[in-house]
């Protein structure tokens, strides 16, 4: 590949131009229709874009074309994860990290994999991995502390956020993690400002735009509890909140049934629409977010020829 286009070629994916980028692959291509690295990097920008089939196959290509990128078996895994193939996803990430072991970009999907099939302890232990490789790097400090908000562990991951942005206040990762974290520690303005800094430089970022959504649910006074008891539900592993979610509803029709056979017939019919008024408050609950988080991404859509 040409030394000038491919440094051109990294501005753009830098500077989130995805569909320039890919044109500019596609240009390539054209001249040179069997270069590995081209169909591996096409792979990459069209997953950006959410075209998984698509990126499948250049992925494909790319490896039926040289097999031994790791890059290009780390693009593959992420595209059988959105297939849901986690297991098939685990697979391929080792096979990338057969070929290199000291690949940051494969540790942190192994460790997102591992956390995703629930399986922490070795998620950490794959994530401890990547801080012996790399101390410094502002992206593994973020997903250490990832780790740490997704398994209950709010002050830590604080720290390691804090850690973060210290090495790199720019860092996209770690403005997300504060963000959250701000978020889960009721600091609604804090994490509003490391979304809108993450949007800055990246008007098409999913996650801070996902973010804004977040805190505007929060912000709300109608579904500010329903965005703290699914915040804290997603801390615990999905046994643990089927257990939760079952026993309440077992132990609330419990109460009404007992409440019945005392005589109190009234309460116990205004318990058992209570419950039904929670259920259709988590139904609810749920579009609703799906909405405020469309219109986050329709008011930050931008013109693609500007």
């Amino acid at each position: 590949m040409n030394g000038h286009n491919f440094f051109y070629l990294e501005r753009l994916i830098d500077t989130g131009q995805t569909q320039r980028a890919i044109e500019m692959v596609k240009s390539m291509l054209s001249n040179d229709p069997n270069s590995a690295e081209l169909h591996s990097i096409l792979a990459g920008l069209l997953l950006d874009q959410g075209r998984v089939e698509a990126a499948e196959y250049e992925a494909l290509q790319a490896l039926n074309l040289d097999s031994s990128d790791a890059q290009t078996h780390l693009v593959y895994a992420n595209v059988l994860f959105l297939k849901n193939k986690p297991k098939q996803a685990l697979k391929v990430t080792h096979d990338a990290l057969s070929l290199n072991p000291k690949s940051i970009s494969c540790l942190l999907f192994l460790s997102e994999l591992f956390l995703f099939l629930e399986r922490n302890e070795k998620a950490y232990k794959v994530l401890r991995r990547a801080l012996a490789i790399d101390p410094d790097s502002a992206k593994v400090l973020a997903a250490v502390g990832n780790y740490f908000l997704e398994t209950s562990s709010l002050s830590e991951s604080y720290e390691f956020a804090s850690n973060a942005l210290q090495v790199d206040p720019q860092n996209a990762d770690a403005n997300l993690l504060m963000g959250r974290v701000s978020l889960r520690m009721g600091n609604l303005d804090e994490a509003l400002y490391h979304a809108k800094f993450v949007l800055l430089n990246d008007p098409d970022n999913h996650e801070a735009l996902t973010l804004i959504a977040q805190i505007k649910m929060r912000q709300s006074k109608l579904f500010g509890l329903f965005w703290k008891v699914n915040a804290y539900l997603a801390t615990l592993s999905s046994g643990k909140a089927a257990f939760l979610l079952i026993s309440a509803y077992l132990l609330v029709n419990l109460f009404a049934q007992v409440l019945n056979d005392l005589g109190f017939e009234a309460i116990s019919l205004i318990v058992s629409i209570s419950w039904l008024g929670i259920v259709i408050y988590t139904w609810v609950g749920i579009p609703y977010f799906k909405r405020v988080l469309d219109k986050e991404l329709s008011a930050f859509s931008f013109n693609k020829n500007f």
